[in-house]
């Protein structure tokens, strides 16, 4: 027995010993390891380059670096408003060497640092990327085009100076999402949550991550095809800001989005954008006691809905969460009813929308040239969201605005890279015109609808589509996208994507916004009152 216990403290010392060897347990300061160019050059020209990674780990005031095994570069992410520029380090290595780190240069934001990891004999190159975004990394996901779920974990790393919990871990589940997405080499992706526990396989981890509201869904949008990499955040943001609230039944009519940087695994995936999805929970469409809905949300999927009513895949309106189908049906019939109201010349007016929303939406969707969402040539949609609620006088439709990837000046080309053409659209073109609205139907009838349009558009340019409200944004996102190091590090990892020249930043992108504003001051100038 006494030969057991001595063999046991043997190992145990052993395992220890190992661990204090390769767990740096005092901590540096990071100043004191920057050395200059010179100095750097001698430590290596006395050394080997070494066959594997010197590093297992790195630790910045105790939180773990992200890895990017594709180009040896450790991640420090920052806040912007409140950089921590002289972190303490602490770090583990892969060998029972003594290890030192040798950086060359002090640490600034959007910057990318060489530094050297050495032992008595060896060295071993990295870079260290400073980004000002915050960072997610998925765990043990396995890329397929089959659209399979793969069981995961998420980590997030929150840099938001005032946060208390800045890692954020759960279980769930990852998976391509879009059909679009599926033909592109850098893909957009779903999560779910999952929440601790005995039911974690079916109960979702309800979170907030970087301060938008708790879900346990959520979208990580890839924005391959967007060459500034701003079209669908910035827009999204746009709605939910300036229209969302815009409605009698008191909901957050959108979504939005905060800009990351992503991780599989120990691979650097690029430049994202998480969002939360529309689905019932967000627009307050829940089941009655019974299990049964009397309250709907469709997603216009592909070109529709048409007149004759006679696709069997009910004119590619997809219901958005699992329902009855007698639920699904009676829903399909209640647009039916709707758009019947409006080819028939909305004899009612307004009678089945909610008349804030209907205004918002024909304006915004001609504002963003939302060519991804209406159709010049014919009276079809593509992309909104609509939400049947009930009302006092009635049901009600919702517009949500969805995927506004091709707007401000894209369209589709599909003899261009990545399908996109960009900036093909005359920024003075004011013909995206929602013709699927009441709004515009009853423009025929009587110029008093234009009063409305007039009305609500001045409220809008004096507030949220002011040139001094979007410019804030855009600055914003600017800082996100390109200040950040972020644009450069996506162009590196996905060559084959849709990019402009890095060093203009937005500034092409905020000359054709403002062009359309202006634009569109004119076009809702010239509307027609009668006197």
């Amino acid at each position: 027995m006494k030969r057991y216990f001595s063999v046991v403290i043997f190992l145990s010392s052993v395992i220890l010993l190992f661990f204090l060897i390769s767990m740096k347990q005092e901590k540096f300061v990071y100043s004191g390891l920057v050395h200059t160019t010179d100095d750097i050059g001698q430590l290596k020209s006395e050394r080997n380059k070494a066959g594997t990674n010197l590093l297992s780990a790195i630790y910045f005031n105790d939180y773990p670096l992200f890895y990017d095994e594709l180009t040896g570069r450790w991640f420090y992410s920052v806040s912007p408003e409140k950089p921590v520029l002289d972190p303490t380090i602490r770090f583990s290595s892969n060998t029972r060497e003594e290890v030192l780190i040798a950086f060359s240069g002090i640490i600034s934001p959007g910057e990318t640092i060489p530094f050297i990891a050495y032992t008595r004999e060896e060295y071993s190159e990295y870079e260290l990327a400073v980004t000002t975004l915050p960072m997610i990394r998925i765990e043990g996901y396995e890329e397929s085009l089959l659209l399979l779920q793969n069981r995961v974990k998420f980590t997030l790393f929150d840099n938001r100076p005032s946060v208390n919990q800045r890692i954020v871990t759960s279980e769930g589940w990852f998976h391509i999402r879009g059909h679009g997405s599926v033909e592109y080499d850098k893909r957009s992706y779903r999560l779910t949550l999952l929440a601790k526990g005995p039911k974690r396989d079916s109960q979702e981890n309800q979170t907030s991550i970087l301060g938008l509201r708790p879900d346990g869904d959520w979208l990580l949008y890839a924005g391959y095809n967007d060459q500034e990499k701003i079209r669908n955040v910035f827009s999204s943001n746009l709605w939910l800001n300036s229209c969302g609230e815009d409605n009698s039944f008191g909901i957050r009519n959108g979504n939005e989005y905060r800009f990351v940087e992503l991780f599989l695994d120990k691979k650097y995936w690029g430049l994202y954008a998480i969002g939360y999805p529309i689905d019932g929970r967000q627009m307050n469409i829940l089941p009655g006691a019974s299990g049964r809905y009397n309250e709907y949300l469709f997603k216009q999927s592909l070109w529709g809905p048409y007149p004759e009513y006679t696709n069997p895949e009910r004119d590619n309106l997809v219901f958005q969460f699992a329902a009855d189908e007698e639920d699904i049906e009676d829903g399909y019939r209640l647009l039916k009813t709707y758009y019947d109201h409006i080819y028939n010349g909305a004899p009612n007016g307004l009678m089945y929308n909610d008349k804030d929303n209907a205004l918002d939406i024909w304006l915004y969707l001609n504002l963003i040239q939302a060519e991804d969402s209406v159709k010049k040539k014919w009276d079809l949609v593509n992309n909104l969201i609509y939400a049947i609620k009930n009302s006092k006088e009635g049901i009600k439709i919702l517009y949500t605005p969805w995927d506004m990837d091709r707007a401000w000046g894209n369209m589709f080309g599909y003899e261009y890279p990545n399908t996109t053409s960009p900036y093909a659209l005359d920024p003075n073109d004011n013909g995206y015109i929602m013709k699927l609205n009441p709004v515009t139907v009853l423009q025929t009838q009587s110029s008093e609808i234009n009063r409305q349009i007039k009305r609500r558009y001045a409220e809008l340019r004096a507030d949220q589509w002011s040139e001094e409200v979007i410019g804030n944004m855009l600055s914003q996102f600017e800082d996100d996208i390109y200040h950040s190091g972020a644009y450069l590090r996506e162009m590196e990892r996905w060559p084959d994507g849709s990019y402009q020249d890095p060093s203009i930043g937005l500034s092409k992108f905020r000359e054709y916004v403002f062009t359309r504003l202006k634009s569109l001051d004119g076009f809702i100038e010239s509307l027609p009152i009668s006197e």
